[in-house]
C-alpha cells in the first residue's frame, strides 16, 4: 500500500509540474508575439547618393508612417548609410512639422 501511494504522489507531482510549465510557456507566447504593421498608414522607399560630387556617400531605406488617416503618431526611418571619409557634411534627415 505504501509503495502505491508513493507512485500516486509522484504521478501527481509530475502532472502538476507539466501543467505549470505548460501554463508559463503559454503566457510567454502571448506576451512575446510581435505586432506586425500596427497602425502603419504609409510606406515610402528612398535611395540617394552623392555621385555629382565624386563622393561615395549613399543612403537607401524606407520610411514608415504610423497613425490614423488624419493624425500621424510616429515616423520610423530604417536606412543603410555609407559616408565617404572625405564627406564633411554626412547625412541628415529633415521632416517638416506638417
Amino acid at each position: 500500500m505504501k509503495k502505491r501511494s508513493k507512485y500516486l504522489i509522484l504521478l501527481f507531482m509530475f502532472i502538476s509540474i507539466v501543467f505549470i510549465l505548460f501554463f508559463l510557456n503559454f503566457n510567454k507566447k502571448e506576451a512575446n508575439e510581435p505586432v506586425v504593421n500596427d497602425n502603419i498608414i504609409q510606406v515610402k522607399n528612398f535611395d540617394l547618393d552623392a555621385k555629382s560630387t565624386n563622393l561615395k556617400t549613399m543612403i537607401e531605406g524606407s520610411i514608415f508612417v504610423e497613425g490614423e488617416k488624419q493624425h500621424i503618431d510616429h515616423i520610423k526611418i530604417v536606412a543603410h548609410v555609407e559616408i565617404d571619409p572625405a564627406d564633411w557634411g554626412g547625412v541628415a534627415f529633415y521632416i517638416p512639422g506638417q
